[in-house]
């Protein structure tokens, strides 16, 4: 058989990558981007289950990415990257995501309005909810920061939803970009990052300070918390915290892992030869679903979303792929 050699003027080839999953109002939501090649023509599509069939409900326009769900109240929100006007025909993938803003948009049946724009960020992992506000981490590739937003609820009206910057996580000597907020044990808002050094496999990982002399995020990196360049997701379910991990180079083995649980063994998830970029959330009946893109050769060729759904005991109840 005839090598696959990647040409960006092959508009049948599919590639999906960078989803994000969401329970909201009964039912199930799924997003993600799509295009013949990564950083070339994409766009985000917003899914919902219904009848155990998933139909579009909306697009986004040319040059969005990286969508991150978010519900508040009966209020469903998509934060996504979008690249800056100008660069539709620049072809090196890495400098793209140099060079994109973020929108947050609020989702009302089929349609969408942008109600924030933050100028050279970009979303990429879960949400976290505390203190009945939501608060999600934001990029730049460039400077290697982060900055965290807060979507907060009204006291008087649960439907009112306000939008702000809360903190800021300054550069650092060490490269991290995709940070995954998450509850540590102790109940503070801490976070781990992928870390950008391009020959350096372990994780930045740091927690929210708040002291007499004011508030802010302690950073530092662990040199035994493995992620081998990959984007690492940590998550909250049944008072625990779950970790999903690339465990090996070349995204060969994607791994979910309960922390601080040294009983639990690893749960390899992706079938294919590489998996990557994971989201999570959780559903009803004891569940939760995880997410992510999986694929045979190189990112940006023929990738899938897959889906999979895990009881309390992480025990796999279903596998889907998109």
């Amino acid at each position: 058989m005839k090598p696959y050699v990647r040409d960006r003027e092959d508009k049948n080839n599919k590639m999906v990558h960078s989803s994000s999953v969401c329970y909201h109002n009964n039912a199930l939501y799924l997003a993600f981007y799509c295009g013949p090649h990564e950083g070339w023509e994409e766009r985000v599509i917003l899914l919902k289950k219904t009848d155990d069939e998933w139909v579009k409900v909306l697009e986004l326009p040319l040059g969005s990415g990286n969508p991150v769900l978010i519900t508040i109240n009966s209020n469903l929100f998509i934060a996504y990257s979008q690249f800056k006007g100008g660069t539709e025909d620049i072809k090196n993938v890495p400098t793209l995501w140099t060079l994109c803003d973020t929108y947050i948009a609020h989702v009302v049946g089929k349609s969408y309005k942008n109600v924030a724009f933050y100028q050279n960020l970009c979303p990429r992992c879960n949400p976290v909810y505390f203190n009945n506000s939501c608060i999600v981490s934001l990029y730049d590739e460039t400077m290697h920061t982060a900055t965290n937003i807060i979507f907060k609820t009204d006291e008087a009206d649960s439907n009112r939803v306000q939008l702000g910057r809360h903190s800021f996580i300054g550069r650092q000597k060490e490269m991290h970009i995709q940070p995954s907020l998450y509850i540590n044990n102790g109940g503070v808002i801490a976070f781990e990052a992928r870390n950008h050094s391009r020959y350096s496999n372990y994780s930045i990982v740091g927690s929210y300070q708040d002291t007499i002399s004011g508030s802010y995020w302690d950073v530092e990196y662990d040199m035994n918390r493995y992620n081998f360049n990959e984007s690492v997701v940590l998550f909250n379910y049944h008072k625990k915290i779950y970790r999903i991990y690339g465990n090996t180079a070349g995204r060969t083995d994607l791994m979910l892992q309960e922390e601080n649980n040294p009983n639990f063994n690893p749960i390899k998830l992706n079938e294919l030869n590489r998996g990557c970029y994971p989201n999570a959330c959780k559903l009803p009946e004891d569940q939760f679903m995880v997410c992510f893109t999986e694929y045979h050769g190189m990112l940006s060729w023929r990738t899938q979303i897959t889906l999979k759904t895990f009881d309390e005991n992480c025990d796999l109840i279903k596998t889907e792929q998109i």
